[in-house]
């Protein structure tokens, strides 16, 4: 859809559904600067990339609520991030055609990912990588022309949750 078949669809809506539509452009454009990582703040998910579904809440089983953030980054790469009800992300998954920016994704947390990466070689394309560490669990599968993966912070994950009911692998 070009610009002006988009200006062309906002016309038609009702003056309330324009004010609403522009407030929430307003809002989504005011957001400062900030990026969702492991162990960060959800609210900031917005940096990220686009966010097609801002704080989906989930119950799976009678379980703890979970926001799912879904973002589309500037690449292409579709991610999940998983936060509680104090709104820190616990949790992330993601699949695309290239891998994400998991320094971005990873937060505080990457250079743990980069520590273990330097001491393990790289397998083969078309295999799994796993970290498991007290403080990262980790999963990166890269094939030819996709990419998926998932991680989250065992001290971060809400009781009940679970993970892999979500779509991380646990």
């Amino acid at each position: 859809m070009n610009s002006r078949s988009k200006a062309f669809a906002l016309a038609r809506l009702s003056a309330p559904h324009r004010v609403a539509a522009a407030a929430l452009l307003w809002s989504l454009c005011a957001t400062g600067p900030a990026h969702a990582a492991l162990g960060e703040s959800a609210s900031s998910a917005l940096d990220d990339g686009q966010v097609s579904r801002l704080m989906r809440m989930l119950r799976a089983d009678g379980g703890p609520r979970v926001a799912d953030t879904t973002v589309v980054t500037p690449a292409g790469v579709v991610v999940h991030e998983y936060s509680g009800l104090l709104g820190v992300v616990f949790a992330i998954a993601w699949t695309g055609d290239a891998e994400p920016d998991l320094g971005r994704m990873f937060g505080a947390y990457y250079p743990i990912y980069e520590a273990w990466r330097r001491a393990h070689p790289m397998p083969a394309l078309g295999s799994t990588v796993r970290l498991r560490s007290r403080q990262l669990v980790a999963h990166l599968r890269r094939r030819p022309g996709e990419c998926s993966g998932s991680a989250y912070l065992p001290t971060l994950v809400p009781l009940g949750v679970d993970l892999a009911g979500l779509g991380v692998r646990p």
